[in-house]
C-alpha cells in the first residue's frame, strides 16, 4: 500500500482544507478526508475556471448593457415628479396670491377684510384687527372680568325671595322682591339683575305699560352691565320690547328686531361671551316668516359666519398675543407685506400684515390647507398613474423620494414628495428587463453551482456515511473477537486439561458463559439494530412487574459490571407498579445502559440503578461517576453509529448502536430518555415509561 504523504507535502489548497477539518477530528482523520476530497477540488476550481468566470463577465456586460436604458426610465420617472410637485405647489401659491390681492383690494378701498372671509379664501377661520399698541380692535373684544364683591345678605335674600315667587308664578310677589333688591344692590350688575328681573316679570305679571317702562329704564340705566352668563341687560331688554311691540303691532316689531339684529351683527361681540349671538339668533327665530326671505338668508349666513368666527376666536385666544413678537412689529415698516406663522399645535395657520399702523391677522385652517393640496396631488397622480405623490410632515429628507419639495413659507413643516407609485413594481420591471438579457447565462451559472454545491453535500455525505460504517464494521469486528477470543482460550484450556482443579475448571466454565452471553447481547442488539432498520421490530406488550425487570436485569449483568471491577446498587421500591410494556425489551434497555456504566465508569468504583413511582410514571435510572459526556455530544449520542470524539471514550471499543435501540425502544413504548453528565462527573440515564398504555389493547403483538 502507497504510504499516505505529509500534509506538508499536499498542494495549499488541500493543506489549508486539511487544517480546517483537522479542528475537529484529528490529524490523521483530517489527511483522509482531504484525500478523498481532492478530486473533488480539482473539479470546482477548474468548473470555475472554465465556466462561471465567463459566465460571470458575460453576465456583467448583459447587465451594462440595460445601465442606460434604466438610467433613461429613471430620469423620465424624476420629470414627471417634478411636474406633479409643481401643480401642487403652483396651486398652493396661487391660492395664498389670491388670499392676499383680495385682502390688500378691501384694506385699499376702505372696506373691512374681517367680513366674508370665506371670500378671501375657504381655509379661513376667523380675523382681528390689533391697534398699534397692540390691543384688540375688531371684530371681538377680549372679555372684561366682573368687579368682584360679595352681595349684601340683603340683597342675596331679596333675590332667593324673587326666584322663589317666579318659580312659584307668583308675579307680583316676585316684582315686590326685586324692586328691594334692585335698593340693596351694591354694584351695578348687581342692580342691572334687579331692574331686568323685576321688568321680566311685570311683563309675566301682564302689567305691560309697565313692564315696558322697566325695559326702557333697564336699557337707560344698565344697558352695558353683563349678567353672569355675559349677557348685557341692554340686549336684553331691547329684544323683550321688540317682543311686546311684535306682539302688539306686528310691523312696528319687524322693524324693532331687524334694528336689533343689524346693530348686534355690526357690533363687536365679546370672546368667550355668549351674549349676543344668542340674543340674535332669538329675534332671528321671531322674524321667521315675518320678513323678506332673501334679507332671512342672508342674515342667517352672516350669524352663522360671525358665530364661527366667535367659536374659533374664544379657541384661539391664546395664540394671539404670539402675534405681536418683534418679528411681526418689525414688518410695520413694509406695509401689505403677508408674513405667516406655524401653529402645528393647534393646527392653524397665521397670515399678518399692517396696514395703516393697523395689525391684522388672520387664522386659517391648517389641517383643511393641508387636506386641499392633497386633492391636488391626487388630481395630478390621476392623469399620470404611474407618480404618486403626498404631503409629509415635518419636511421629508432628501432622498427618500425622487422629489421633495418644502411648501415654505405657507406651510414650512410640511413638503410635498413625489415619486414611482409603484417603487416595488419599478424594481420588478427594471429586474425582470435585465433578466431577460442575462436568463440564459443565469440558469446555466445557477445550475452549474447547484450541481457543484449538491456533489460536495453529497460526497461529504457520503464519506461520512462510508466512515461510520467502516468504524462500525471495525468495533463490531472487535466485539465479536474479544468474546469469540476468550471462549475459544477457556475451551482448549478445558480440552487439553490444563486446569489446576476444580475452582480453576468451574472459573473457565464461567468466563465461558459470561463471555457467550456478552457475544449473545452484541448479536442481539446487531439483529435488533438490523430489524429496526428495515421497520420490522415488533413488540409482545403486556402488564409487566417493573421492579421484577429490573432485578432480574441485574443479577443476569452482575457478572459483567463485576468483571469491570464496579459494585451495582440497586434502590427498587417493592410496591413499584406495573407498566404495560415488552419484558425483554425493557430487559434489553437496562442490559444496554448497565453495559455502557460498566464500560465507561470503570474510574468511578460504582454504577446505582434505581427505580420510584409518580402518579402517571416509572423512572428508572441507572448512574455512574465515570469519564461522562461532553455537552456537544449529548444531542447526538442517539443517533446510529455515533461515537463521542472524546480520547477518554474513544479509548473503548463500542459499535454505536446501544443508545439508539435503548431510544426506540423507549419510545415505543410511549415513555422519554433524559441524559445528564458532565465530563468527569459520570452519566445519568433517566427512563420514564407510562403506568397506563396509549392504547389499550388485548395481550398480544402489537
Amino acid at each position: 500500500m502507497t504510504p499516505r504523504p505529509p500534509i506538508t507535502r499536499l498542494p495549499w489548497y488541500q493543506r489549508e482544507l486539511a487544517r480546517v477539518l483537522g479542528r475537529g477530528r484529528g490529524e490523521v482523520r483530517a489527511l483522509q478526508d482531504t484525500m478523498a476530497l481532492g478530486g473533488v477540488l480539482r473539479f470546482a476550481v477548474l468548473f470555475g475556471v472554465t465556466v462561471l468566470v465567463p459566465a460571470l463577465l458575460l453576465a456583467y456586460y448583459a447587465y451594462s448593457s440595460i445601465q442606460a436604458e434604466e438610467l433613461a426610465l429613471d430620469a423620465d420617472l424624476d420629470r414627471r415628479a417634478d411636474a406633479v410637485a409643481d401643480q401642487v405647489q403652483h396651486d398652493l401659491e396661487a391660492g395664498f396670491a389670491r388670499f392676499e390681492r383680495s385682502a390688500v383690494d378691501r384694506l385699499s378701498q376702505g372696506a373691512s377684510p374681517l367680513a366674508a372671509l370665506q371670500d378671501l379664501s375657504p381655509y379661513l377661520l376667523v380675523a382681528f384687527r390689533f391697534e398699534s399698541d397692540g390691543t384688540l380692535a375688531a371684530p371681538f373684544t377680549m372679555p372684561v372680568d366682573l368687579p368682584l364683591g360679595l352681595p349684601t345678605a340683603r340683597y342675596r335674600s331679596a333675590l332667593a325671595e324673587g326666584r322663589t315667587a317666579e318659580r312659584e308664578q307668583r308675579w307680583d310677589d316676585a316684582v315686590a322682591a326685586f324692586e328691594l333688591a334692585l335698593v340693596e344692590a351694591g354694584t351695578l350688575e348687581e342692580a342691572g339683575q334687579a331692574a331686568f328681573s323685576r321688568a321680566r316679570d311685570l311683563r309675566l305679571a301682564g302689567r305691560t305699560p309697565e313692564a315696558e317702562q322697566a325695559f326702557a329704564d333697564v336699557y337707560a340705566d344698565f344697558a352695558s352691565a353683563r349678567d353672569e352668563r355675559g349677557f348685557q341687560f341692554g340686549d336684553l331688554a331691547t329684544l323683550a320690547r321688540s317682543e311686546m311691540a311684535l306682539d302688539r303691532d306686528p310691523q312696528v316689531g319687524v322693524v324693532a328686531l331687524q334694528d336689533l339684529v343689524e346693530r348686534l351683527l355690526g357690533a363687536r361681540w365679546t370672546i368667550a361671551r355668549p351674549g349676543e349671538a344668542t340674543i340674535a339668533r332669538r329675534a332671528v327665530e321671531r322674524l321667521e316668516g315675518r320678513v323678506d326671505a332673501d334679507w332671512l338668508s342672508r342674515t342667517k349666513t352672516r350669524l352663522d359666519e360671525r358665530r364661527n368666527q366667535l367659536f374659533w376666536a374664544e379657541r384661539l385666544t391664546s395664540e394671539l398675543p404670539l402675534l405681536l413678537n418683534v418679528r411681526t412689529l418689525a414688518l410695520r415698516s413694509e406695509p401689505g407685506r403677508f408674513r405667516y406663522i406655524e401653529r402645528a399645535d393647534s393646527g392653524t395657520l397665521w397670515a399678518v400684515v399692517w396696514w395703516n399702523d393697523a395689525l391684522y391677522a388672520f387664522a386659517f385652517d391648517e389641517v383643511e390647507l393641508v387636506d386641499g393640496a392633497r386633492d391636488t396631488a391626487r388630481r395630478a397622480t390621476a392623469v399620470d398613474p404611474e407618480i404618486r405623490a403626498a404631503i409629509l410632515g415635518p419636511v421629508a429628507t432628501e432622498g427618500a423620494y425622487e422629489t421633495v419639495r418644502s411648501l415654505a413659507p405657507w406651510l414650512p413643516s410640511h413638503a410635498i414628495v413625489a415619486g414611482p407609485a409603484d417603487p416595488q413594481g419599478l424594481v420588478a420591471t427594471k429586474t425582470r428587463k435585465r433578466g431577460t438579457r442575462i436568463a440564459l447565462i443565469g440558469v446555466a451559472l445557477l445550475a452549474s453551482a447547484v450541481g457543484v454545491v449538491a456533489a460536495a453535500r453529497l460526497l461529504a455525505r457520503e464519506l461520512d456515511n462510508a466512515r461510520m460504517k467502516a468504524d462500525f464494521a471495525a468495533n463490531v469486528s472487535h466485539e465479536l473477537r474479544s468474546p469469540i477470543t476468550q471462549i475459544r482460550l477457556k475451551g482448549e484450556a478445558l480440552q487439553l486439561g490444563l486446569v489446576y482443579d476444580a475452582a480453576d475448571r468451574d472459573a473457565h466454565v464461567d468466563a465461558i458463559v459470561r463471555e457467550a452471553e456478552r457475544l449473545s447481547r452484541l448479536v442481539d442488539n446487531v439483529l435488533d439494530f438490523s430489524a429496526i432498520e428495515r421497520g420490522a421490530k415488533k413488540y409482545t406488550f403486556r402488564f409487566e412487574d417493573l421492579g421484577e425487570i429490573v432485578q432480574n436485569t441485574v443479577e443476569s449483568g452482575r457478572n459483567a459490571v463485576e468483571s469491570s471491577g464496579l459494585d451495582i446498587e440497586v434502590d427498587v421500591p417493592d410496591d413499584l407498579p406495573v407498566i404495560w410494556a415488552d419484558k425483554d425489551a425493557v430487559s434489553q434497555v437496562l442490559t444496554n445502559l448497565l453495559s455502557n456504566a460498566a464500560k465507561y465508569g470503570a474510574q468511578g468504583g460504582k454504577v446505582w440503578i434505581s427505580a420510584r413511582a409518580t402518579p402517571d410514571f416509572v423512572e428508572v435510572s441507572v448512574r455512574d461517576r465515570g469519564v461522562g459526556i461532553a455537552k456537544a455530544d449529548l444531542p447526538r449520542i442517539f443517533e446510529r453509529f455515533y461515537r463521542a470524539g472524546d480520547p477518554n471514550i474513544r479509548k473503548y471499543r463500542g459499535t454505536g448502536i446501544g443508545l439508539t435501540i435503548v431510544r426506540y425502544i423507549v419510545d415505543e413504548h410511549g415513555g422519554s430518555i433524559r441524559v445528564d453528565s458532565a465530563p468527569g462527573e459520570g452519566t445519568t440515564f433517566t427512563i420514564t415509561f407510562p403506568q397506563k398504555p396509549r392504547t389499550l389493547l388485548p395481550p398480544g403483538d402489537v
